[in-house]
């Protein structure tokens, strides 16, 4: 009667939760949705309240990319927190990285990183959560457009149960 479109679907318990998600957050919640995070060097699968990211060749650096804009306005985050466990065929300790870029500028490189370490190769299948201060990080400002998580370079595997820039005061 007043002309607005609806649409019913047995999904839409989904869709509710799409439009509620908090930018900045991927928490991995809905079994084979990977919350726009795509790889080639590595399968991923969504399930059981987590992203699973399997290398899925010999290529020793696994990476895993947000297939849509971030659009994170960097002054409004003061903190990258990340859960998970991984396993990876390594000599050493590798540090996770997340590459970014923005919107004015748009290549990614290692000056515009944030860096986890690791505590160890294996973690055993026990759960870690990282969380480090993005407010001290130069190339951390103005509108963050593409993000590129590299869990190590390895072989491996690695359960990411949310990837969460945190809010607060600048």
């Amino acid at each position: 009667q007043s002309g607005a479109a609806v649409i019913e679907t047995h999904e839409k318990a989904y869709f509710d939760s799409i439009a509620s998600r908090t930018k900045g957050h991927w928490d991995f919640e809905t079994a084979g949705d990977n919350e726009g995070w795509i790889s080639t060097f590595m399968n991923l699968a969504t399930w059981e309240g987590a992203l699973s990211a399997v290398s899925n060749s010999t290529h020793k650096d696994p990476t895993l990319n947000l297939s849509s804009k971030a659009n994170l306005k960097a002054m409004n985050y003061v903190a990258l927190e990340i859960r998970c466990r991984y396993k990876y065929d390594a000599d050493k300790v590798h540090p996770m990285v997340l590459y970014f870029t923005t919107d004015r500028e748009t290549k990614m490189d290692e000056a515009k990183t944030l860096r986890v370490h690791l505590k160890s190769t294996d973690s055993k299948g026990e759960w870690e959560t990282y969380r480090i201060d993005i407010t001290k990080v130069e190339t951390w400002r103005n509108t963050i457009m593409d993000l590129r998580l590299d869990p190590f370079n390895a072989v491996g595997s690695m359960d990411i149960d949310y990837i969460r820039f945190i809010e607060g005061e600048n």
